[in-house]
């Protein structure tokens, strides 16, 4: 969670064990040519903008 504008670095590559990965900002967020991957649930929340280009995001289905 951020209160401020979150942008995830182009390229980069996140991959969480655990059933939920989120972000969230009051501000906006960029999500440019990245990779997300989760158990059960990937979610990216914004108060303001929200880019996505170019992006993965994935579960493996064996969540909750």
């Amino acid at each position: 969670m951020s209160i401020e504008a979150l942008s995830i670095d182009t390229g980069t590559s996140i991959s969480y064990a655990g059933d939920s990965l989120g972000f969230g900002s009051l501000e906006s967020i960029d999500v440019i040519n990245v990779d997300l991957h989760a158990e059960g649930e990937v979610s990216v929340r914004s108060l303001d903008t929200l880019v996505i280009n170019d992006s993965t995001m994935s579960t493996s289905g064996n969540g909750g």
